[in-house]
């Protein structure tokens, strides 16, 4: 990939990176990108369950210790580079000074995609106050009367990615852009395999998403070979010389 463009990943909780976007991800890195996750949380209240049912008097800092340790073999695994803000869930509270904060990372990584939490997603508030915060700093981080530590950048394309599995009809997710990941869902599936024991059903969650987004992939671009899929809404209006 010529002018290969820099990916930043935006997630609510250490997992979400990953189920949502692991093959894109994948992809990129594989075509010459670098590939950033931040990871607003650990989901050390939220999205730890598999943990807190073997043990509900668990130390919270060695839940999130865990779940550091997961998401970070699975990034790994698809050789993205990976922070973590530990601003902590259930709930996820972002104020003004933490979406000054986003701005001033969005700056710094200076990257042409987001990807992250579809808003609205009222089935999870973690996920909806993250898309939300997220959108506002893409669309802040141009302004050049905003002073912060790095200087002010074009704003990025922002593509939502999948909302909170099985409930994206009630959410009204409907995706716009298809990603093939037929070619490294394995290796998504090895990463997602670091995340399981946390979170008992996300391989197969996450399996199903990939092959219902594949059939609708190969229907609308009627590329046989399209078994599995990653799908995106993309936020803001595309301009070239060519359709994309």
């Amino acid at each position: 990939m010529s002018d290969a463009p820099t990916i930043l990943v935006i997630s609510a909780h250490a997992a979400d990176f990953c189920s949502r976007s692991g093959g894109t991800l994948a992809k990129y890195v594989k075509a010459g990108s670098e590939a950033q996750v931040i990871d607003l949380t650990y989901g050390e209240r939220g999205e730890s369950y598999g943990l807190w049912r073997k043990n509900m008097d668990m130390d919270v800092e060695e839940v999130k210790r865990i779940r550091r340790g997961e998401a970070e073999r699975a990034a790994a695994i698809l050789g993205v580079k990976i922070d973590f803000l530990d601003w902590g869930d259930h709930p996820l509270v972002i104020d003004h000074e933490r979406k000054l904060a986003l701005v001033d990372l969005i700056r710094k990584i200076g990257p042409q995609f987001v990807l992250t939490h579809w808003a609205p997603d009222l089935s999870y508030p973690d996920h909806h106050v993250t898309g939300e915060a997220v959108v506002q700093a893409c669309q802040l981080v141009g302004a050049l009367g905003l002073k912060l530590t790095y200087p002010p950048i074009p704003s990025p394309q922002v593509l939502y990615f999948e909302a909170t599995y099985p409930n994206s009809e009630l959410t009204a997710f409907s995706p716009n852009t298809y990603i093939d990941i037929t070619d490294v869902f394995d290796q998504k599936i090895e990463a997602l395999r670091e995340l399981a024991a946390t979170q008992v059903p996300i391989l197969e969650y996450y399996t199903s998403s990939a092959i219902r987004r594949g059939q609708q992939a190969r229907e609308y671009s009627g590329k046989r070979e399209i078994v599995y899929a990653e799908a995106y809404v993309r936020l803001f209006p595309w301009a070239g010389q060519f359709f994309p």
